[in-house]
């Protein structure tokens, strides 16, 4: 892999320019400093080789994109026997101390790090002042930096900002979830999947009857009825008293929190409301009716339809954009992705989602996604996913929740069975 360098700069103690090292045992010619530092303590010119410092704690610290997929940072450096002492510390870690003192000169890899996530990095070189009784200097001399993913910044610049998205779980607003990450959560999902819990909508009374940020509410929509009964009007009574119930539980709470969910994973096989390819026409009628009603009662709520990555129709025969209802009746497209669906494995990826979205000219929820088996890849492959597409308008990932439930699966919280998967998603998150 090509290695992007950036230069670096000299940090020289006052034993330099006291002439310990002569011509025949001199260090390789100096870097010139490069304007990718930001510089703390007591600093000068030298000459034209780069900067200097005469005092310990001198520090000189780098910024770092690492791509996605991560990378790791390297740090050259010179080695000789008027060499001295600095640490080398990664966003604030546990410093490495490293020992430049050699019985002849040259060059070498002083420090590399472990394999960081994507996003910004920060790489800080710190002079010690000390050395190894064997050196006859305290000297340091820094000769470049490398990333194996990423792009080197300017001093002073800021990192780029990964795409902003909203993030969350499926606990309810009170719940230890926030805590846990060390950061509160943005938005969260919940469901009424049963006909009772779509008209009762007990969770917008009960368990996030407070709750004022973003909430997707999964509805299944139809259970036992068949597709063509939903289609011709036969759902529409339920489907009015399921909406009635949420708009009244909403109370005064802004519709425009609400984003409905409406026959999710019907691409899938294992639901009363999959969908055949049979069903295909049905399935756009009925939508259509829904459609209607939550314009009448919940205008300012947005629809959306959610598909599992794992596209498997009963029966087969067609493909998630032949599901698709007009985009005037369709406000957000949806998404549900577990570690079996990683795109290594079966199933299609992220990116394939968010160009089905960019098509329809909508933004991307991933209302509910897990990790089993600790598979901690994925759980890196969706924050690389959201860090290149998060944000707002088509094409974006505007949301992303975590199916926090089920202990022996996919649970990251209060116990978990994914160890690894859970501590990786608290660092990242």
């Amino acid at each position: 892999m090509i290695m992007t360098k950036f230069r670096w700069l000299i940090l020289l103690a006052p034993v330099l320019l006291l002439g310990l090292m002569s011509p025949a045992s001199a260090a390789p010619a100096s870097k010139t400093a490069d304007t990718a530092f930001a510089y703390t303590g007591t600093w000068s010119a030298k000459d034209t080789t780069g900067r200097q410092s005469w005092s310990a704690g001198s520090t000189a610290t780098m910024a770092v994109n690492v791509d996605a997929g991560g990378g790791t940072l390297s740090v050259y450096g010179s080695v000789g026997p008027g060499l001295g002492r600095a640490s080398v510390s990664v966003d604030g870690g546990t410093a490495v101390n490293v020992d430049t003192y050699r019985s002849t000169w040259g060059d070498t890899n002083w420090f590399t790090s472990a394999t960081l996530p994507q996003g910004c990095h920060t790489v800080k070189v710190t002079v010690l002042g000390q050395k190894n009784t064997a050196s006859t200097g305290n000297t340091i001399v820094i000769r470049e930096g490398r990333t194996s993913n990423g792009t080197i910044l300017t001093a002073g610049s800021a990192c780029t900002a990964p795409g902003a998205w909203l993030s969350g779980s499926t606990d309810e607003a009170g719940d230890p979830f926030s805590s846990w990450r060390g950061d509160e959560q943005d938005s969260a999902t919940t469901w009424s999947d049963s006909q009772s819990a779509c008209e009762n909508q007990w969770q917008l009374g009960m368990g996030f009857a407070n709750w004022n940020k973003p909430l997707v509410v999964v509805i299944g929509g139809k259970w036992e009825q068949s597709w063509s009964t939903a289609a011709t009007g036969g759902m529409d009574s339920v489907w009015r008293t399921c909406l009635e119930k949420m708009k009244a539980n909403l109370g005064s709470r802004p519709q425009s929190m609400l984003t409905i969910s409406l026959f999710h994973e019907s691409n899938g096989d294992w639901y009363p409301w999959e969908v055949s390819q049979a069903d295909l026409p049905n399935f756009k009628a009925a939508w259509a009716r829904f459609r209607a009603l939550q314009e009448s009662i919940l205008p300012d709520a947005r629809l959306m339809l959610a598909l599992n990555a794992d596209h498997v129709p009963p029966g087969g025969g067609y493909t998630p954009e032949q599901m698709f209802p007009p985009a005037s009746q369709l406000d957000v497209l949806g998404l549900d992705m577990y570690s079996m669906h990683h795109p290594h494995g079966a199933g299609e990826g992220i990116s394939d989602w968010v160009a089905r979205a960019a098509a329809l000219g909508k933004p991307l929820i991933i209302q509910e996604w897990g990790v089993k088996e600790d598979d901690t890849a994925f759980v890196q492959y969706v924050r690389d996913e959201l860090v290149k597409h998060g944000g707002t308008g088509p094409g974006k990932i505007e949301m992303e929740n975590y199916f926090n439930l089920w202990p022996e699966t996919y649970q990251l919280e209060p116990t978990t069975t994914s160890p690894n998967a859970a501590a990786l998603y608290r660092q990242l998150w």
